[in-house]
């Protein structure tokens, strides 16, 4: 996994991912090297496309819990690679992913 925001703050992030196919619906579970955090949620593919909802549960500054939530659609290339931008759900962040399968 390797992705960025669009904001002019936004560093590039990388990580690892699993996808785990479950009838039509994919399980996805991403590592973010960066912030540490692992982001869970659930998928449908159609065609070349792939959309997951995911995000993680933080702890605040202040004790605060709060869930990060994201919506991301990928396009899946003949390699394999899956390229695609993602929304936050409570917020206006958006940004770019692409997820290179191990061989």
């Amino acid at each position: 996994m390797e992705g960025k925001g669009f904001g002019a703050r936004d560093t590039a992030y990388k990580g690892t991912c699993t996808l785990k196919n479950e009838k039509d619906i994919y399980s996805v579970s991403c590592f973010n090297e960066d912030t540490r955090h692992t982001y869970t949620g659930k998928g449908i593919a159609t065609g070349n496309m792939l959309a997951i909802l995911i995000g993680d549960t933080l702890r605040g500054d202040h004790n605060e819990i709060y869930t990060g939530e994201y919506l991301v659609v990928y396009n899946r290339a003949a390699s394999g690679v899956l390229s695609g931008t993602w929304v936050q759900a409570q917020g206006l962040a958006q940004g770019s992913e692409t997820l290179t399968p191990v061989e």
